[in-house]
């Protein structure tokens, strides 16, 4: 059969409507990490967290938001729920294909890693310092922390090599030097 101009619309429309249609067919995004507004919560955070819930809330496909809302769990130390909510900021942006630079998603995963480090998930740390290194390898913090991983664990010459690249990547700094003399101490 030769397809008529007729049946190429017909076809054209159905493939362009089908398209729309899966489009919306994605699984929702998550709803937002929360915690119990226990009493050892301050006041002021109960507030601000509550604020940036509703707005997460009202707005859940905001990846943005939920980046307000990891890094106001990061900064009053609830681990656990910052680490989560950072994995929930990092899995919308690639949903939605934020178009977002490697040195702002290391970032981001990097701050993942220290959240999910202060719960206690060191070999997960671990992956994801290593993974905002892959990601930004400029990104002095990132490599410093994985250094420090690399250290604890007796890696001596991974983490010289990390304490090196923080080095170059922040002059600055005095940190990246004790960590390397450490690290040439325990070779000793």
């Amino acid at each position: 059969l030769m397809p008529t101009p007729f049946n190429l619309r017909r076809l054209h429309l159905w493939i362009v409507l089908f398209g729309f249609g899966l489009a919306g067919c994605g699984d929702p995004p998550p709803p937002p990490v929360e915690i119990n507004m226990s009493e050892d919560v301050d006041e002021e955070v109960r507030v601000l967290i509550s604020g940036l819930l509703s707005k997460v809330k009202a707005a859940p496909e905001e990846a943005a938001l939920r980046v307000d809302l990891a890094l106001a769990y990061e900064a009053n130390q609830l681990w656990y729920e910052a680490g989560l909510a950072w994995e929930q900021a990092l899995q919308l942006q690639a949903q939605a294909g934020v178009n977002q630079d490697a040195a702002t998603k290391g970032v981001h995963i990097y701050h993942r890693a220290l959240c999910v480090r202060q719960a206690g998930e060191i070999a997960m740390a671990t992956t994801l310092f290593k993974q905002a290194v892959e990601t930004s390898p400029s990104l002095a913090a990132a490599h410093h922390e994985l250094a420090e991983t690399y250290l604890e664990e007796g890696e001596l010459d991974l983490a010289e090599s990390h304490f090196s690249s923080a080095s170059k990547n922040n002059p600055t700094s005095s940190d990246p030097f004790v960590g390397m003399a450490l690290a040439h101490l325990g070779r000793d």
